[in-house]
This record gives structure tokens, sequence and C-alpha cells, in this order.
């Protein structure tokens, strides 16, 4: 192995050598699971959403969390040394195999976990999605108790339109699957901050978005509604949703787990476990 430069016998180079403090041992051995984790969210960020990473903002953020570990244990000291800028050598060696340029500023992340409604209410995530912007486009959204139980989840095919189309009518739709069901207190969560600012009277909406704004004020009377933004990666499941909605000629409505997709299936087990998505701010 000495004298190669293949990423693979570094890696195992470090993997192998000897580690006399067992506290860094313990994070040496998560490494590769993170490496396989954030990998794999790769892959399936490209597979269904369109998304690549590039190779540096994958490096980046499995240092990032190889950071965290350490802040947050009892090791932090002897941690000290692993930061976002991979200033570890080893790490280091491995992003320049990529051809990965490291000059750049680190950026900074935040975690950002779903949280469950309070007692009594129940919460229910939407997105709207429009390929071309506008192009065929659809709605979805997954509701959830206190408990995190899975009350429903809906995609929606609504033929040509704008995102913000989508959005506002799945806002709608998603409200009245909640009241048809007997669910009066609603928190109703998704990651448009401008329809956020049209419904809190924060901005002036176009004229062609009143019709579906009225109808979502009229459903809010019915029981207690809050609306809530959040960030786009903390919005996974009704994401895959709204993507199936707008891709099928048809409407959806489930109410069991057993009857989901598998990559919406395990964006909901995600979000139960409470393993968070990495945001880059």
């Amino acid at each position: 192995m000495p004298g190669t430069s293949s990423v693979e016998n570094r890696l195992a180079q470090w993997w192998f050598s000897p580690t006399f403090r067992s506290s860094v041992r313990y994070v040496q051995n998560l490494v590769p699971c993170l490496i396989l984790w954030e990998t794999w969210k790769a892959s399936n960020s490209a597979v269904f959403y369109g998304r690549s990473p590039s190779p540096s903002s994958l490096i980046s953020r499995i240092c990032w969390w190889i950071s965290f570990i350490g802040r947050n244990s009892r090791t932090s000291n002897q941690l000290s040394s692993v930061s976002t800028s991979v200033p570890n050598p080893q790490v280091a060696d491995v992003s320049f195999s990529f051809n990965v340029n490291n000059t750049r500023s680190p950026s900074s992340y935040l975690v950002v976990n779903w949280r469950r409604p309070p007692c009594g209410w129940v919460k229910i995530n939407i997105d709207g999605s429009a390929r071309g912007n506008p192009g065929m486009s659809g709605g979805g959204g997954v509701c959830r108790n206190e408990k995190d139980v899975l009350l429903f989840t809906f995609s929606e095919e609504y033929g040509l339109g704008s995102n913000i189309r989508a959005e506002l009518r799945a806002i709608h739709n998603g409200l009245y699957h909640c009241i048809s069901r007997g669910h009066w207190s609603i928190i109703v969560e998704f990651d448009s901050q401008l329809v956020i600012d049209f419904l809190l009277g924060v901005a002036t909406p176009c004229w062609k978005w009143s019709y579906w704004l009225s109808r979502i004020e009229n459903l809010k009377l019915s029981g207690q509604v809050q609306f809530a933004h959040i960030f786009r990666e903390d919005n996974g499941p009704a994401d895959a949703m709204a993507r199936l909605g707008s891709s099928n000629q048809s409407s959806t409505v489930v109410d069991r787990l057993a009857d989901l997709l598998s990559h919406v299936w395990g964006s909901l087990f995600l979000d139960r476990v409470g393993l968070g998505s990495i945001r880059e701010l």
C-alpha cells in the first residue's frame, strides 16, 4: 500500500492506523457511516429530484458532521482540529484526488429537523411543483399528528401552471382533506416564503392568485389554522408527493404507510427518528 496514491488505499491506511485515544477512535468509527449516509442522500437527490451536489459540497457536508459530533461530545477539545474547511490532511488528500478546489472559503451549515405539532393539533406539510414553471404542475402533502402517526398523504395533478398556483392549490386542497377528516386544529407548513407573505398580508399578490387565496381564507374559518414557513430541505416528503402529482395524470389520497412509495416512506422514517437535513447558509 505505501507509495500508492489511490483514494481507496489512502482511506485504508488512515482507517487501519493505530489510534490510542478511544474517544477519537469513536468518531473515526463513525466516518464510514457518515460517508455512506451523505452519498446515499446525494444519490437519492439525483435520482428522484434531479439535483446532484458537487463533490466539494458532499465532502464539506461529511466534514461538517464530523465537526458537529466533535463539538457536541465530551471529545470536543480533542476534535477541535476537524472543521468544515477540511484542514485534516488525510481528508484533504482525498478531496484533492477528486480534483476539488479547496481554496473556496468554508460554508456555514444548519441542521434542520421536522418538528411534531402540539398535542391536539395536526401538521400537514405541503408543496407544489411545476415542471418548467409554467409547465405540467401538481401538488401534494403529508399530514401527521403529535405522535408522528401518518394520517394521510395526497398527490394531485393540476395541469399546465406555475409553481405559485400549484402551491396555493395544494394548500387549499390539503386543508380541505384535513377538515373533511375531522381535523380542526391545523398547522400548514410549506417552503415558499412568497406564499407565506401572501397569506399573512405582508406582500400584495397578483390578481391571478386571488381565487385560490380567497378559497383558502374561507377554509380557515372552519377551524384553527396556522401557516408556517420551513426550509426546502425539511420538506422532503411533501416535495416527493408534489413531484409525483406533477408527473401523473391522476390524483391519489393514501391513508396507509404501507401504500406509499419507498422514497416517500424513507423520508417519513428519517423525520420520525430525528435525522435532520443539512442546509447550506
